[in-house]
């Protein structure tokens, strides 16, 4: 990685959003340069996605390990914490849905609406504290 990866990769953590033809010309080199070096920082996954910051004000992260009911045929209990982890992502309030085990899953969402054990097949919740998880 060298010093226009690093200046690109610093425009976009300011801001995720800027266009390929604002960095070009911040940083005064050809737009399909850019778009070169943006993909390929995409292929080694040195960029791994682009993210939306939210206000926590209003409404706060909040995140749980879920219990999802378990069947004696494991095929069962996978489809069943399938079902359950999209129906998680359709939520516009859920942030991130993660399998944990074939019978738990890990839940980020925003606001205090949302309950998750009104779900059906969640049995159980644990509720922690989101800025354990947050990377630094």
């Amino acid at each position: 990685m060298d010093d226009l990866d690093k200046n690109i990769i610093k425009m976009l953590k300011k801001d995720g959003r800027a266009s390929l033809v604002d960095i070009a010309e911040a940083l005064n080199v050809p737009r399909p340069t850019v778009y070169l070096r943006v993909n390929n920082m995409k292929k080694k996954g040195i960029i791994q996605g682009f993210t939306v910051i939210l206000d926590e004000k209003d409404k706060p992260l909040k995140a749980a390990f879920l219990k999802v009911k378990s069947y004696l045929l494991s095929k069962m209990t996978d489809r069943i914490t399938e079902n359950v982890g999209k129906k998680l992502k359709e939520r516009e309030d859920v942030i991130f849905v993660g399998l944990v085990s074939k019978d738990e899953l890990f839940v980020i969402w925003q606001g205090n609406e949302f309950n998750p054990l009104k779900i059906k097949n969640v049995t159980g919740m644990h509720e922690v504290d989101i800025h354990d998880y947050k990377r630094m």
